[in-house]
């Protein structure tokens, strides 16, 4: 075993770790363009949850309102199109070669979440609408997303040891 293997045998060298993310070239370039990628896969990713709002809120609260308690409705509006949502996100996943892009693109959608929330919670005074919208239409795509992504990549890196 050479100093540049790891105990399996692999190289080392060829390994991607996500500190390499981060690293400069000469000229002060990023290495690696997932971490820009991935930026601007996250705002795409919102636009199509907004979408999947947008489009099914007004069929699914005609179908379903009759039918169940305002609880469970508004639980039903928040995950139904946040499902469907993240399936669509998760197509690329599939497709392009540097898998770390779409968990990271949801890292920066939970990321955004946060700060939005912080920024909700700073201003907010008693019984907030603004809390109310959010928590209706924001924790379900972030939580949804990151761990479906996260649970793909995780099954993907397993299978390509």
């Amino acid at each position: 075993m050479t100093n540049k293997q790891d105990q399996s045998g692999r190289d080392r060298s060829k390994k991607k770790s996500f500190w390499e993310l981060f690293t400069l070239t000469e000229n002060g370039h990023l290495k690696s363009t997932a971490l820009m990628y991935a930026f601007a896969l996250s705002f795409l990713y919102i636009g199509i949850y907004v979408l999947a709002y947008m489009l099914l809120l007004g069929p699914l609260n005609v179908v379903l309102a009759p039918r169940f308690s305002v609880g469970v409705v508004n639980f039903l509006e928040s995950v139904l199109p946040s499902l469907l949502a993240t399936a669509v996100c998760m197509v690329p996943f599939f497709f392009i070669r540097e898998k770390r892009i779409v968990p990271m693109a949801y890292a920066f959608i939970l990321l955004y979440a946060v700060v939005v929330l912080i920024v909700i919670l700073m201003g907010a005074e008693k019984d907030d609408p603004l809390l109310s919208v959010y928590l209706l239409f924001v924790p379900a795509p972030a939580i949804i997303g990151c761990t479906v992504s996260a649970v793909s990549y995780i099954l993907y890196a397993r299978r390509s040891r």
